[in-house]
């Protein structure tokens, strides 16, 4: 049995499937090797972006998916998007995020989010279509042809309940109308709602022969909906080859698995971020308090205010720089996700297994096991993620703290500059803001000042000679009322939080509280200075 006598009809069917391996092989591997560094695009109909933002990040981060394109955002256009917008955006800070909301109704709604090495330019029609939902994009990679991005949602039925599928195919032409004569290479993708691996539906045959008559080609050929549909299409023009390796991630928690396929198009090169940072937990300080007792402070102070205010700056920085020098690095901008452990990834492992097994011929008890583990590993990203962004907001300072839970809840957004046509005008309307606006507060201050008393016994300017109370001297600032509120270590306190916070290690501030005695009597007269100099009116 094991020897291969003449050629039989079993060793030729077997050489047949061995050059059949080998050709498919050779293919993948040239395949693989034109579209690794091609641009990954993903198709998603999420049925509500707002709470599943976390196994979205996932699909883009573990794919390397540099556009993509969701269907059934449920967004609203309101308050109520600025949470998952700022997740998303929190999360792929590399990436930006637009997007049509369905407004006045429940579901719908459209986006596009799109790395930031891309040119993106919105168009919208001057048509109003009832029956779909669309998002109609110009993205732009350097040193290629744009592509003109068309994302499109057709809900089964109108506001008013009528029924969309003959009108949406007369809808649809008319838009296409205007995008088939376009230069750019054309990418349609998006819910259409037809059931195209139906040969018998009338409307999706409708449909597919007008997209064969525009010259269109339908790329996906497996089911997109849990109910074995094909609904979520990705079309480009039949003489473009612009899309290839269309495949599916049906992990993701929705009715519709998500498509993602390659473009022809090489992926930009990823953005280099120079950072500046210093070892200032490294500082040796004892010598750091040395170098402070030997420097022109102590030696030869100043006796003007500003004369003391530079050599003490100038002091400072140059000791930090010593003992802290600054160390400039380049890194690579890529989305981060630093909750996602090993234990994250062999659910995901195993998660891949159980997906094999269940499609496309599974049995209905493997595709079982599939959705409950798909359910187990998007819990388990859903608790680390939580459980990161705890102890995130648990080890900062209150500066921080507010900072890093607007960054969570407020999307970020680009800061809206006026048009400038001429910069000198521009400053003289800065100038005169301000200069009324101080203008403003001095005749309120004169105005409250006018009164024979204030209700605390204290009154300014043109008042000053009918004052019961005045200010007439102040006393110089003691060392010891200028030492921070730091707690000592390993003191226990119920306001930990305030003084630990403020006092982090590895904190400028930090490094001179813990050799305070070094600095005390510089800070302090310069403090006393500053008050003489204000009394006297110097």
């Amino acid at each position: 049995m094991g020897i291969c006598r003449g050629r039989t009809r079993r060793c030729r069917k077997g050489g047949r499937c061995r050059r059949r391996a080998r050709r498919e092989l050779h293919e993948s591997q040239t395949s693989n090797e034109v579209t690794k560094d091609s641009v990954t695009l993903a198709l998603w109909n999420a049925r509500s972006l707002n709470n599943k933002t976390h196994m979205f990040c996932d699909l883009m981060i573990n794919n390397r998916v540099d556009i993509a394109a969701i269907t059934e955002t449920w967004f609203t256009g309101d308050h109520r998007d600025d949470i998952p917008l700022a997740h998303i955006s929190s999360t792929l800070q590399s990436y930006i995020v637009h997007h049509v909301p369905r407004e006045g109704r429940l579901g719908g709604g459209v986006a596009v989010c799109v790395h930031q090495s891309f040119k993106v330019k919105r168009f919208q029609s001057a048509n109003i279509f009832t029956s779909f939902e669309y998002m109609d994009v110009l993205v732009t990679a350097h040193g290629h042809v744009p592509v003109r991005l068309l994302v499109v949602y057709r809900p089964q039925r109108t506001a008013s309940g009528q029924s969309t599928d003959q009108l949406f195919l007369q809808e649809f032409s008319t838009l296409m109308e205007q995008l088939v004569s376009s230069t750019h290479q054309l990418l349609i993708v998006g819910d259409f709602n037809f059931h195209v691996d139906i040969a018998t539906d009338s409307n999706s045959v409708n449909f597919l022969n007008d997209i064969a008559a525009l010259n269109l080609q339908q790329h996906v050929h497996f089911p997109t909906h849990k109910n074995g549909h094909t609904l979520d299409l990705v079309l480009t023009r039949a003489n473009e080859a612009l899309i290839s390796n269309v495949s599916k991630e049906g992990y993701l928690p929705s009715d519709h698995v998500a498509v993602t396929c390659s473009l022809n198009i090489r992926k930009p090169k990823p953005q280099k971020v120079q950072i500046r940072t210093r070892k200032i937990q490294n500082i040796d300080l004892e010598a750091f308090r040395q170098d402070i007792l030997v420097s022109e402070l102590y030696s030869t102070p100043s006796d003007t205010i500003d004369g003391q205010v530079d050599r003490f700056e100038s002091t400072l920085s140059t000791l930090l720089d010593k003992h802290a020098p600054v160390v400039t690095r380049v890194i690579t901008s890529r989305p981060e996700s630093p909750w996602y452990g090993d234990d994250l990834r062999e659910l995901k492992r195993e998660l891949r297994v159980l997906e094999r097994k269940a499609f496309p011929r599974g049995l209905e008890i493997d595709r079982e096991r599939f959705r409950k583990a798909a359910h187990h590993y998007s819990n388990k990203l859903i608790s680390a993620k939580s459980l990161y962004h705890r102890n995130q907001l648990r080890d900062c300072t209150p500066r921080e703290l507010f900072k890093k839970i607007e960054r969570l809840t407020q999307p970020t957004t680009s800061s809206v500059i006026p048009s400038i046509n001429n910069c000198d005008s521009v400053a003289e309307c800065f100038v005169n803001f301000f200069k009324e606006k101080v203008t403003s507060i001095t005749d309120q201050l004169k105005v409250a000042s006018s009164a024979t008393s204030s209700p605390s016994g204290i009154c300014f300017g043109e008042g000053l000679s009918n004052c019961k109370s005045s200010f007439t001297h102040f006393k110089t600032v003691s060392d010891e009322e200028l030492k921070p509120p730091c707690r000592a270590p390993g003191r226990s306190s119920r306001h930990s939080f305030s003084s630990d916070r403020r006092c982090r290690e590895g904190d400028i501030s930090t490094i001179t509280a813990q050799r305070y005695d070094s600095l005390s009597r510089s800070s302090a007269e310069l403090m006393s200075l500053n008050i003489g100099t204000e009394c006297h009116g110097d």
